[in-house]
This record gives structure tokens, C-alpha cells and sequence, in this order.
């Protein structure tokens, strides 16, 4: 159960006393203040622990920030890693265009010197072997004859060069080729790497994110809370400076009948005073008792009305004042058909059962307080293990 719950659990019935006109509050002077007093100091302590919390809230918080912004800059510092190397990546593929292309002009030219070449000899085989002795025998003149054959020599060998020296371009260009490849496939890894760890970071800022959101939900709502318990401990401190003001004299009626009052409703009792509720470590203050919506409550004694409306933590409520700092109260009723100031006999019908008190079956919450302070409803009531 949360801090805001326990604090008005244990508040309400001081916050109803506060919200009865002046008359009403006059006709509690009765109240414990030493039991104002210790309601007081729970306000405080709730109050410090809550502080404790936004003080470590704000820690966290601030942590939180920190480690965002930190993932932020990395995150940054990807990005633009990332940028640089696409920017590297592109030079690197340009040049590898250019260099395909240049390899393909390469390749054409020696395809052409080897079928220019290639031609030649094939020539030359026509003509024999010995090219330069049958230009001597087939030529009637003998100086162009040579001359001939040393110009297709010449020929031949300055083929075969720009046939050598083109396929050594082509082997550069090649090995050139490999090499940016390899650079160009070094860059791709290393971009898969910065992609990792940008994507990582963004994961994890993110995350940060999220847990900023909670914290600052958690920060509004324990705000609230300090609120809350400062207006509670306040109407509790006005409280108790008005009941050290009021006195009264007993008449001892209630007091008389322990153990002879009637159950005020039909049913069956679901939780009894001083066990534990179903969350946390509170405590019954009084007994539930299942029964069927719509059945009759009724006083347990003869009193005056000084409560019949909703409140919280209660839902439709009846509270009757018996004299001497004794009360009664009746919730989570459907409706409450007791008004304010009207004196009530035992036995009369004040509300009927309902669940406004936020139970999960329908029922009567019931209490027996004595100057504030919770009794135990089976040691007043006769009947109570009948209802059982």
C-alpha cells in the first residue's frame, strides 16, 4: 500500500470531525489529544520519508540526465563517424569506375596490338620463315629487298614492345584496382561497426528515456503527497488547538450496554478487528461484514447524526455520536437515508448495504470508537458469533 493510502487511512475520521459544522465539532471534545498528538507525529515521519524519496528521486533523475546526455554526445559522435566514412566510401567507388573503365580501355588496346601482331605473323608465314633471304631471292633488286625485310623486323619488335608495355599498364591498373577494393571493403567494415555502435547508443538513450519518465511521474506524484500530508497534518494541528478548548461532561449510557448491542446488519463477518487487511500491515480498526446490497443498516444505539455524505477511504458513510466520546460508524452503504442532527433510536434504519467503500462484495464497514480512539466491535455487540 502506498504512502498516500496509509496517510488517509489513518486521517480520514480526523479530516470527517474537521468537515462538521461547529456545533458537531464542539459535541467531540471528547477526543484524545494525546492520540491527535501521535496522529501528529505519523504525519511527520510519513512526511520525512516522503521528502527522503524526492530527494532520491531528484538523484536519480539528475543520474538519469547525465547518462542521457552522455549518450547523446556518443550518439553524435557516430553520426558523424558515419558521415565521414559514406563520404570515404563514395571517393573509393568513383575511383574504382574510374579504374574499371581505364582497365576496359587497356584491354581493348591489347586485344588490338595482339590482332595487329598477330596478322603480321601471320604474313610473314606466307612469305616464309626467313623473311629476309626471300626478300633477297624475290626481289629483282637486291637493296629494296633488305631494306624490307630490316623495316618488317623493326616492325614486329615495335609490336611486340607496345603489346609488352600495354599489358604492364593493364597489370597496374589491376593491381591498383585490388588494392582500393580492399580499402574500399575495409571502410564498409568499419561502417558496419560504427552503425553497431550508434544503434547501441540510441538503444540505450532510449532506454534512459524511459526510466527519466518514470522517475519524473514518480517525482509529481510524491510531490502530491507532501502536499497532501501537509494540508493533513495542518487540519490535524487545528484539530487538536480546537479540542484543547472543548470539554464535556459523561452520561454513561453507552458504556452501560457493552456487550448487549445488536449486529447492525444481517450477514456474515468478513475481516475482524485488529487482523490484517489483504495489502500491507495495517490493521482492521473495526469488522466487515459481508450482506446483501440493499439490506437495512441500523444504529446499534440511540444518538445523534453528526456525519451522513461520502468520504473517502469510507465511501457513504454514517457516523452517530452516543455521548461520553463514544461513536459508531457505518460505511460503504448505497445511500444513507440518516441526515445530520437528527437523534436516532437503536434499531433505526440510518442506510442501505452497498459497496461504495470500494470493497469487492457488497457489506457494512463498522466501527466503535471512543475518543477517537478504534474499539473492538465484538466485545460490544451480543450477537457477534451468530454473524460469524
Amino acid at each position: 500500500m502506498s504512502l498516500i493510502s496509509t496517510s488517509r487511512t489513518a486521517f480520514c475520521l480526523c479530516f470527517l470531525f474537521l468537515a462538521l459544522p461547529a456545533p458537531v465539532v464542539l459535541a467531540e471534545n471528547a477526543r484524545s489529544l494525546e492520540q491527535l498528538a501521535d496522529d501528529i507525529d505519523i504525519a511527520e515521519q510519513q512526511l520525512e520519508v516522503l521528502k527522503q524519496q524526492l530527494e532520491q528521486n531528484q538523484s536519480l533523475k539528475n543520474d538519469l540526465q547525465s547518462v542521457f546526455a552522455a549518450s547523446q554526445e556518443k550518439r553524435g559522435e557516430r553520426d558523424q563517424r558515419l558521415a565521414e566514412l559514406d563520404q570515404r566510401i563514395g571517393v573509393f567507388s568513383a575511383r574504382l569506375d574510374e579504374m574499371d573503365a581505364t582497365v576496359k580501355a587497356a584491354g581493348d588496346n591489347i586485344t588490338k596490338y595482339q590482332s595487329t601482331l598477330s596478322q603480321a605473323l601471320i604474313n610473314a608465314q606466307i612469305v616464309g620463315t626467313d623473311t629476309r633471304l626471300k626478300a633477297l631471292l624475290q626481289h629483282s633488286d637486291p637493296v629494296a629487298a633488305l631494306r624490307l625485310s630490316t623495316f618488317t623486323d623493326y616492325l614486329f619488335r615495335a609490336q611486340s614492345e607496345q603489346l609488352q608495355i600495354a599489358i604492364a599498364f593493364l597489370q597496374q591498373i589491376e593491381d591498383a584496382r585490388l588494392s582500393t577494393l580492399k580499402d574500399k571493403n575495409w571502410l564498409e567494415h568499419i561502417r558496419a561497426k560504427a552503425t553497431g555502435q550508434r544503434d547501441a547508443f540510441a538503444k540505450a538513450e532510449d532506454s534512459t528515456r524511459v526510466k527519466i519518465e518514470s522517475v519524473n511521474n514518480e517525482l509529481e506524484q510524491t510531490t502530491r503527497s507532501v502536499a497532501e500530508l501537509e494540508q493533513d497534518q495542518q487540519r490535524l494541528q487545528l484539530l487538536m488547538e480546537e479540542l484543547e478548548r472543548l470539554q464535556r461532561s459523561g452520561s454513561g449510557y453507552f458504556a452501560a450496554f457493552k456487550g448487549q448491542f445488536t449486529m447492525p446488519v444481517e450477514g456474515t463477518i468478513a475481516a475482524r478487528f485488529g487482523t490484517k487487511k489483504s495489502l500491507g500491515t495495517l490493521l482492521w480498526d473495526g469488522m466487515y461484514i459481508n450482506a446483501v446490497a440493499g439490506n437495512p443498516v441500523q444504529a446499534i444505539a440511540d444518538g445523534e447524526v453528526v456525519y451522513s455524505a461520502w468520504l473517502q477511504g469510507f465511501g457513504m458513510l454514517v457516523v452517530i455520536d452516543h455521548g461520553d466520546g463514544y461513536m459508531t460508524l457505518y460505511g460503504g452503504n448505497s445511500e444513507v437515508t440518516a441526515t445530520v442532527g437528527a437523534w436516532v433510536s437503536s434499531g433505526t434504519t440510518i442506510a442501505s448495504v452497498g459497496d461504495s467503500g470500494g470493497q469487492n462484495a457488497s457489506g457494512l464497514y463498522f466501527e466503535i470508537r471512543h475518543n477517537a480512539r478504534a474499539l473492538d466491535p465484538a466485545e460490544w455487540l451480543s450477537d457477534v458469533s451468530s454473524g460469524a
